[in-house]
């Protein structure tokens, strides 16, 4: 459902999503135009950013991204990610999704029932004031209007349960399937991860066709950045699955930064790399076209 206290309205998907966070895959927990929750801790990549994929129903391609972690919790096991890129695109796919989704959630509930065991009791008292005052004939009357407000007031207190015990028969059942799915399908969808704190590289298919020559990393020109990790090793892994597919990919840290940085480049001018940035969104990477000078 969507929460108003939030800056853009968070809807909860009624079905299970999968995401792709770089090279990891989890379930979206949750999703709003400004990030997103997924099924799954990222210890590891705290402030990093790294390129998204979420599988949305009915689209002919995934909403993709550029994202930074926010928090994790790993007692939940899940982290929080914001959008640190979100083109119009996507964000009009957002959008959209979002709007069906909410429309196709909307459900009519049965009326509620007026009648209950205090209206019975009221009635029981009223009867009892008149069996008090009247006279034989009266009383006689009055016992068979109250026990018809009794039994009329039962009848309707047991079918207000009932349908209580249904709808929440109903909930409880749906929430353990969707438990037992969320438990199921991560173990399908991490099998084969790495242990915490190693990183396997991606499984990627080759580019459809190479990027564009590039030039020396001694000159001026431009690079795309698709990743900025903290551990050197992370990097290093995402490094290697660009060049499997064909991206001269490489990793470097500025002396005054924090960050492995992993870009693809060097490329002579914003076209060249224009052109590289569109074939590594095919292949499922977002990218951010910087400057490139040595240091």
């Amino acid at each position: 459902m969507f929460d108003d206290r939030r800056q853009y309205p968070r809807l909860v998907p009624a079905s299970l999503l999968s995401v792709h966070v770089s090279e990891y895959g989890g379930l979206l927990s949750n999703i709003s135009e400004g990030g997103l929750a997924v099924n799954r801790s990222f210890p590891d990549m705290q402030g990093e950013a790294f390129p998204v994929a979420v599988e949305l129903p009915d689209s002919s391609s995934p909403l993709r991204a550029t994202v930074q972690t926010t928090w994790t919790s790993n007692s939940e096991n899940r982290t929080g990610l914001r959008f640190l890129d979100l083109p119009a695109a996507s964000r009009q796919q957002l959008r959209e999704w979002m709007s069906a989704h909410a429309a196709a959630s909307v459900r009519e509930w049965a009326p509620t029932f007026h009648a209950s065991a205090t209206d019975a009791h009221c009635g029981l008292a009223a009867g009892a004031r008149q069996l008090a005052a009247g006279p034989p004939a009266e009383r006689e009357e009055a016992w068979h209007q109250a026990g018809l407000r009794r039994w009329t007031g039962l009848v309707l207190t047991s079918a207000a349960l009932g349908s209580a015990c249904v709808l929440l028969g109903y909930y409880l059942g749906s929430r353990s399937e969707y438990q037992r799915n969320r438990t199921i399908a991560p173990a399908a969808t991490m099998a084969g991860v790495p242990a915490k704190g190693q990183v396997e590289p991606a499984k990627l298919p080759p580019a459809t066709s190479p990027a564009p020559p590039t030039v020396s990393l001694d000159t001026p020109g431009f690079v795309l950045q698709v990743g900025a990790m903290t551990k050197e090793s992370n990097a290093d892994a995402l490094s290697e699955s660009l060049q499997r597919i064909d991206f001269p990919a490489f990793v470097f840290k500025r002396t005054h930064d924090r960050f492995y940085k992993v870009a693809v480049g060097a490329f002579a001018d914003a076209d060249s790399a224009a052109v590289a940035k569109r074939k590594l969104e095919k292949q499922g990477f977002q990218a951010i076209l910087r400057p490139w000078s040595p240091e």
